[in-house]
């Protein structure tokens, strides 16, 4: 007993000792504090893990949404211990090793092209009229003898645009900073369709300016903002699916770069220390357990009075961990207190995670085993009929979710209604939109295609972002991209001229990879989904080249 809370266990006196130092005096840990306090776990979440979890904590108990419990944090800390295990006993699926190995081959490309270029650092990122590159990474990077590529000039011309892709394409890290100066459209597409190629990208995001501030001489409204803010957001997690860390300080990424430069390591492999914000197996959907918990115990509960007997407590808690509740690891006085609330039964079993020996982990260690005998039994079995005439699909790679996901269907109903009675005419099933950024990810890697439009009445940063990391990951995608027309009403007020050039620039410049990369580009809604749907109907196929060549109209 601590205070007036049960600790069951050395398990959840050292998580709440962690949780107690870093809480707010209310008791709970503000989201800002989430991922710092698990950092001192070893376990090290992404910013859409970390929505996830307070997410499912509010479902369970609903709250404002900027804080966790202790028996939530308690849960949540657990449950990612557990998946940290097991991911490194198996660290990486099928698709993880290819996309490991086109990584590899890409790099290896890249140094061919290179030849004897000497560049180290590209400096990217928000140019006129920021001056972080002259003031602070110019004499850093002078001082290291590090060599770069400073694409800032005082007079642009066009021709400098081959050397621009010249110097991305030989330069060891790319170093982009988005600041709050400008809008950065192009920098932020840039910076997601390099995420995506996997390049090594060091990324400084600076907060957008409030309401109100100054931006490229205009003052800066309050739909914007929110624009500008939800693009970089989005930008952020994008960069964290590739494990890569986001820098809110430049100083501190040109302190990283040199390690990587001088020591020849990778991004991922920066520490804490270093000052980098890790993020490992972003993959991972947190919150499912506690989740599980709370249905388990509502479901025993049916008197809804929000407590529990001891019989009732063993009973969810077979439901959930289909194990028997062992009595003995509560004291004497636990269990004659009788009853039980949800926080106690999540804290309990946060404390029995730790106790049951670890038959899960063989348990585990057995399924995998047995899951590679019997694939590689399959594959020996197929071969041998494709030996003697009989010729069958490989079932794994008709592993995936739905047909299509529709990307900006959220933010504008203009061609919602068009598209989908389309793909419902042809039979082809799609997502729509999807509350959490996990599931959206899952969505997106496990559809067949995606299909992007970029709309003509919206600013639509935050979905070029998306579509340029898609085209960067070689991902299945067809674009629909409309311009914006002068003098355009978004959120009951007009885009000024200087807005509408930048973010049609962003708009050029995402159709122009998708040309790169051979993605094929609509301007009209229709003959985009149609692309889709014939793309789908036909076999799979994972090249973009194909897409293109079957699209071309």
């Amino acid at each position: 007993m601590e205070g007036n809370r049960i600790i069951y266990g050395e398990h959840t006196r050292k998580l709440h000792a962690l949780f107690m130092r870093n809480a707010k005096k209310e008791g709970v840990l503000p989201i800002h504090e989430i991922a710092r306090t698990m950092h001192e776990l070893c376990v090290y979440p992404s910013r859409a893990q970390v929505e996830d979890m307070v997410q499912c904590a509010n479902y369970c108990s609903p709250r404002e949404f900027d804080h966790i419990t202790f028996s939530e944090f308690a849960v949540l800390a657990t449950e990612l211990q557990d998946a940290y295990k097991q991911c490194q006993i198996f660290p990486c699926s099928g698709a993880a090793r290819r996309q490991r190995r086109r990584q590899k081959a890409r790099a290896f490309a890249r140094k061919l092209r290179r030849g004897y270029s000497s560049l180290q650092v590209f400096l990217g990122g928000s140019c006129n009229p920021t001056t972080w590159r002259r003031d602070v990474a110019i004499p850093f990077l002078k001082n290291f003898n590090i060599t770069f590529y400073n694409p800032q000039v005082s007079q642009w011309r066009p021709e400098l645009l081959e050397l621009e892709d010249q110097a991305k394409e030989a330069s060891e890290v790319l170093f982009f900073v988005i600041d709050n100066e400008t809008r950065c459209v192009s920098s932020i597409i840039e910076a997601a369709y390099y995420a995506g190629y996997q390049r090594q990208l060091i990324l400084v995001l600076k907060p957008c300016s409030a309401p109100g501030a100054m931006l490229c001489n205009e003052i800066l409204s309050e739909s914007e903002c929110r624009e500008l803010t939800h693009a970089q957001t989005s930008l952020r997690d994008l960069v964290e699916r590739q494990c890569i860390p986001v820098f809110t300080d430049i100083e501190v990424a040109l302190e990283c770069t040199s390690k990587i430069i001088l020591n020849s390591t990778r991004v991922q492999d920066l520490v804490l220390t270093d000052g980098a914000q890790l993020v490992r197996y972003p993959h991972l959907h947190v919150g499912k357990r506690l989740i599980a918990l709370k249905e388990a115990f509502r479901s025993v509960d049916s008197s809804n009075s929000g407590c529990i007997d001891f019989n009732e407590l063993c009973l969810a808690y077979r439901a959930v961990t289909n194990m028997q509740f062992n009595p003995q690891w509560l004291t004497d006085e636990q269990q004659e207190d009788g009853l039980f609330t949800f926080e106690q039964f999540c804290e309990l079993w946060a404390e029995c995670r730790q106790r049951i020996p670890n038959w899960s982990l063989v348990r585990y260690l057995f399924t995998v085993i047995l899951d590679c005998v019997l694939r590689t039994i399959a594959h020996v079995f197929l071969c041998l009929l494709t030996v003697f005439g009989f010729h069958m699909e490989d079932s794994r790679k008709e592993k995936w979710g739905k047909d299509v996901y529709l990307g900006g269907v959220c933010i504008s109903s203009n061609w919602k209604h068009q598209a989908i009675t389309l793909l419902k005419k042809y039979g082809v099933t799609y997502y729509e939109c999807l509350s959490s950024t996990l599931l959206r990810e899952s969505a997106q890697e496990n559809c067949r295609m995606l299909l992007y439009v970029i709309p003509a009445d919206s600013r639509a940063l935050f979905l070029m972002a998306e579509a340029a990391y898609f085209i960067g990951r070689r991902k299945n995608l067809v674009l629909c991209v409309k311009l914006l027309p002068h003098d355009v009403p978004i959120d009951e007020s007009k885009l000024s001229s200087q807005a509408v050039r930048d973010y049609n620039r962003g708009r050029a410049y995402l159709s122009d990879i998708a040309n790169r990369e051979g993605v094929p580009v609509f301007d009209d809604i229709t003959e985009a989904v149609h692309c889709v749907i014939r793309k789908v109907s036909s076999r799979p196929s994972h090249s973009l080249g194909s897409i293109a060549t079957s699209c071309a109209i």
